[in-house]
């Protein structure tokens, strides 16, 4: 069920008011928010001038809803978005047969350890891996000798 919030009736809407235009605290710029897929899209006009920001909002709705049509991203800002529409291409690229030997390798990747709902995001990997301490004290610390006696 999509909930539409109520409007202020100076509210500046087009398309049927599924478009809105509406300006933030302590800032000059209009503002664009619709909502495609059940997600709410929220992105600057950039145009300080009323007309020039309804042109911007009714040429930015139409585009992120051609993208959807085409099943692109609407928000390529998201990993997540582009990690899928990555790994679709990859594999209607290996389920063809011109796809690298590599791609099968990428989406087990990106399955497994960038996308996956359960998996450790990028940043905890990165917290939790210091390369400082991998040069250091890992391999010095490690029961397997061959590993420590590189590090000597």
């Amino acid at each position: 069920m999509l909930i539409v919030p109520k409007l202020n009736p100076n509210t500046p809407t087009l398309m049927d008011s599924e478009v809105r235009l509406f300006k933030r605290k302590h800032s000059k710029v209009w503002q664009i928010a619709f909502t495609l897929d059940g997600r709410q899209v929220r992105v600057s006009s950039k145009k300080r001038i009323l007309n020039d920001a309804v042109a911007a909002a009714r040429e930015t709705y139409l585009d992120c809803r051609f993208r959807q049509k085409n099943g692109l991203p609407v928000i390529s800002k998201r990993f997540a978005d582009v990690a899928a529409l990555c790994r679709a291409t990859m594999q209607q690229q290996l389920d063809n047969g011109v796809g690298k030997k590599s791609f099968r390798d990428y989406i087990i990747v990106i399955d497994k350890y960038l996308t996956a709902p359960n998996s450790t995001n990028l940043i905890n990997i990165y917290k939790n891996f210091s390369f400082h301490q991998h040069r250091s004290g890992i391999a010095q610390n490690h029961s397997d000798p061959r590993i420590a006696a590189k590090s000597s």
